[in-house]
């Protein structure tokens, strides 16, 4: 897992071309200009366009992927992120190959992610976003971009 504030990306553009790419279009796109649900970004990558209340840690799932790393990039509000490696976790969806991902139960530890910051998730980082920060839910404005690993 990394997390770190978009001014800061190209430290992490050597990792792949795509997560180059990944960054470079994370830098330069306007979440209105997205649409809700998939957006293509470059070649096999891709852009989720989110908005949603957070909410309880309780009302929600710990998630992880086996053929994409997430870029979770906070574009307006705060939240409060899981983060557990996968072994200790208990998984109660099988994968699902064609959505890559399965869920997960178990306990971690928490961060903040702020709008400007953005985390990336890889196979075997455990992840829950979306928790509420404080004592009750809170919009936010996230684009998720899936970079294949293979």
């Amino acid at each position: 897992m990394i997390v770190d504030h978009l001014e800061n990306a190209a430290l992490y553009a050597p990792l792949s071309p795509r997560f180059a790419a990944a960054f470079a279009w994370l830098q330069t796109v306007r979440f209105e200009d997205l649409v809700a649900g998939r957006n293509p970004v470059d070649g096999t990558l891709y852009a989720m366009r989110n908005e949603y209340v957070t909410r309880p840690q309780s009302e929600l799932p710990w998630e992880a992927h086996r053929g994409h790393a997430d870029i979770q990039y906070m574009v307006e509000g705060e939240e409060r992120v899981g983060f557990s490696p996968l072994s200790r976790m208990t998984i109660t969806h099988e994968y699902n190959a064609a959505q890559d991902y399965a869920l997960y139960s178990g306990s971690g530890d928490l961060f903040l992610l702020r709008a400007g910051q953005f985390a990336v998730f890889y196979p075997g980082d455990a992840h829950a976003p979306g928790i509420q920060v404080g004592d009750t839910g809170a919009p936010v404005k996230k684009i998720v971009v899936k970079v294949p690993l293979f």
